[in-house]
């Protein structure tokens, strides 16, 4: 299950002959497996791999990471080279994405940001109300501040049309973060909307993936 970066990445889905890999950053609170559904149900060349942030399942002896920034640190390290990167956020997820596509070699093939404001609009998303690992997450997120950083890569905004924590026009906001590309997706259903319909997600990030290929 581990990927290129043994402490940081799982693999969760695996190709004989990939053509990119995708990295997907979780929300708030969760783990690398919160994406295992959505990689299973990916049918194009591609891999896919969940970060395993600090404080959970195997690294749970380790202290959680206090700033989104040290998360796009280890997450950057260990994306690998290899292949061509795509980087998927969910919730906080996204923002650890965006901060991670500023750090690799070179940009990501595209970056997709899900149910969360962009950041000019950037605010905790997920609920307030937790303890533990989560707790640490809402509050590395909350100190998150943009500074005008900008990706060159193509930027996919996705989010449900019943989202209560983060709206279409304030996921829209992610088209000023991009030199390249912007495009927003709406889908069918609440903040966990990629879990309800998550063959209809992953079929448009893979597709999506591999035309970015060429």
């Amino acid at each position: 299950m581990s990927g290129p970066g043994d402490s940081w990445l799982r693999r969760l889905r695996a190709c004989d002959r990939p053509a990119a890999r995708v990295v997907c950053l979780p929300p708030a609170g969760a783990d690398a497996l919160f994406y295992l559904s959505f990689a299973r149900a990916v049918s194009h060349p591609v891999e896919v791999l969940g970060a395993q942030y600090p404080g959970r399942r195997d690294r749970r002896g380790e202290a959680p990471a206090r700033t989104v920034q040290e998360l796009a640190d280890g997450i950057a390290g260990a994306a690998g080279s290899d292949l061509p990167v795509a980087l998927f956020g969910h919730g906080m997820g996204a923002v650890v994405a965006f901060e991670t596509a500023l750090r690799l070699h070179r940009p990501p093939l595209v970056l997709f940001v899900s149910g969360a404001p962009g950041p000019p609009r950037h605010r905790v998303a997920e609920s307030a109300e937790s303890s533990g690992t989560a707790h640490a997450d809402l509050s590395a997120a909350a100190t998150y501040r943009w500074g005008d950083a900008r990706v060159g890569a193509p930027v996919v905004g996705m989010v449900g049309d019943e989202d209560p924590v983060a709206r279409a026009e304030e996921v829209a906001t992610w088209q000023s973060v991009t030199s390249g590309a912007f495009e927003l997706q709406l889908f069918s259903g609440g903040h966990l909307y990629l879990t309800s319909f998550v063959s209809t997600v992953a079929n448009a990030v893979g597709e999506r993936v591999l035309g970015m290929l060429g």
